[in-house]
């Protein structure tokens, strides 16, 4: 008797009871089921059961591994069986087990694939990662082999990603099968960078309304704004209007200001000032306005402000889009072990440096524009300095999060 067939039993009935949820909801009228999982089995090129009676390796578990491309923001993790091995190859990972050669792990299709013949088919879908599970034999006969070709799709703005792993069938017992079909997942490497999520190259005029942090002796992120899309080629005016101590309310109490936005001057308006719950009431107003101008409103919280009344913002208005500003400060402050004061004068409020003005710049320009600038800065910090603290990130918009080195990279 195996020494974790009990566990395993246990732990497969959960995955199939999962799996046949799916596919009742599939059948019905559930709307959610781009979401959910999925599983659907397709005709098989030939009828084989011989696999069926092949003995399996018993493994004892899985370890968790993740695979990406250099550059992605995202990673492809499975499970694969704890006695595995995965070393460096030409072409990708060796599968590994006892010093033996078992299988491959590489990008795209197999070049050996005219070899084998389909014998049976199933798919997965879940959390926009499409597993699909293949059956294969090549030869026939007493000479006949038996692999699993399990295949991952994913796809992240225009860019489609397919990681393959081949293993002989013998090396896979029920559970490990299942395990590698249903429980994959797509991880989060780095920040969204938000390129072209206020894709508008027609845009003329923004506003950036905040208080001391948006103002020329802090981070002074309206003339870095300016700069970089002078030096980068696109005509857009930035203003960038900072008043002591402001919130929103201090803007829809000003009825030059209102007048202004609900004529349709600014394009944008990015809007500081969540500091208080109390605020949200003000945004819903702003946007009111801009909605007569015909203007966009982004949520633009500067480093000082309330995580909570911005989460609560986000709840209550989930059609604003919001370029969280204060947590790509500190994505970058942990990600990149920045200093705090790199980013911050050490005073009273810890007021923004032209550092943090430069990352917020870089934000609105990348989401308008759909890319990153290509010329650097130089008037109020120059882009040395920035790219000496920052690295790569002016030229991906990027912060890679912390747990990305136990990453496996293909190509």
């Amino acid at each position: 008797m195996r020494t974790n067939f009990k566990i395993k039993l246990v732990a497969l009935i959960l995955v199939l009871t999962a799996i046949l949820s799916s596919c009742n909801k599939e059948n019905g009228n559930d709307d959610t089921a781009t979401t959910a999982s999925s599983m659907a089995t397709t005709q098989a090129q030939t009828v084989d059961t011989a696999y069926e009676s092949i003995p399996r390796f018993d493994s004892e578990s899985n370890n968790k591994v993740e695979f990406s491309f250099v550059g992605d923001p995202y990673a492809l993790s499975i499970n694969i069986p704890a006695e595995w091995e995965t070393v460096t190859s030409s072409e990708g990972y060796s599968v590994r087990r006892d010093g033996n050669e078992i299988g491959k792990i590489f990008s795209g299709e197999p070049s050996d694939a005219a070899e084998w013949t389909e014998v049976k088919c199933y798919e997965s879908a879940d959390g926009g990662l499409l597993t699909t599970t293949y059956i294969e034999r090549r030869g026939a006969g007493e000479s006949a082999e038996y692999r699993y070709r399990f295949c991952y799709s994913y796809a992240f703005g225009t860019t489609e990603r397919l990681t393959t792993v081949t293993v002989a069938l013998s090396e896979l017992d029920e559970f490990a099968e299942k395990s590698m079909a249903f429980a994959g997942t797509v991880l989060r490497l780095g920040t969204d960078s938000g390129i072209g999520i206020l894709s508008d190259s027609s845009v003329r005029n923004i506003a950036i309304l905040g208080n001391s942090f948006v103002g020329s002796g802090s981070s002074n992120i309206g003339a870095i704004t300016q700069e970089m899309f002078e030096r980068n080629g696109k005509q857009c005016n930035v203003d960038a209007i900072s008043r002591g101590m402001a919130n929103i309310s201090t803007y829809t109490d000003d009825s030059e200001m209102m007048a202004k936005i609900r004529s349709g001057y600014y394009d944008i308006v990015f809007i500081c000032g969540l500091y208080s719950n109390g605020q949200v009431g003000s945004l819903k107003t702003l946007k009111d306005a801009c909605d007569v101008g015909q203007t966009r409103l982004v949520v633009f919280p500067a480093h000082n402000e309330n995580t909570q009344a911005i989460e609560q913002a986000k709840n209550l208005l989930p059609e604003l889009v919001c370029l969280n500003w204060k947590s790509e400060i500190d994505y970058l402050i942990e990600s990149k072990k920045i200093s705090r004061w790199d980013f911050c004068y050490d005073d009273y409020y810890d007021h923004s440096k032209p550092l943090a003005g430069y990352v917020g710049a870089h934000m609105i320009y990348r989401a308008i524009y759909s890319s990153v600038p290509t010329v650097g800065v130089s008037s109020s910090i120059q882009q040395s300095y920035v790219d000496s603290l920052l690295g790569d990130y002016s030229a991906t918009g990027v912060i890679e999060l912390p747990y990305k080195a136990s990453v496996k990279y293909l190509y």
